[in-house]
């Protein structure tokens, strides 16, 4: 999940920041080989999906603009939210 960060000093505006570590060293995350993701099925999927749901009304419910998890395919759309 990636959360809400307030916008300050030199920042040019909404961004994600992330960095890889492997084995205590930072490493190029354009470089490492990372598994396959696995596919969801029956309760599984059913499990999943109740999850996000439940993930979705809370950030809903808290105030402010939408948000949306991602789907299972990861084809929903993750709405921009502000931390007013």
């Amino acid at each position: 999940m990636i959360g809400f960060v307030g916008s300050t000093g030199m920042s040019t505006g909404a961004h994600v920041h992330y960095e890889i570590l492997v084995n205590g060293r930072f490493v190029d995350p354009m470089r490492i080989k990372l598994p396959r993701g696995r596919s969801l099925e029956g309760p599984l999927m059913a499990s999943f999906e109740k999850e996000r749901d439940r993930l979705d009304a809370m950030m809903n419910n808290r105030g402010g603009a939408a948000a949306r998890v991602s789907d299972a395919a990861g084809t929903a759309g993750v709405r921009q939210t502000s931390n007013r």
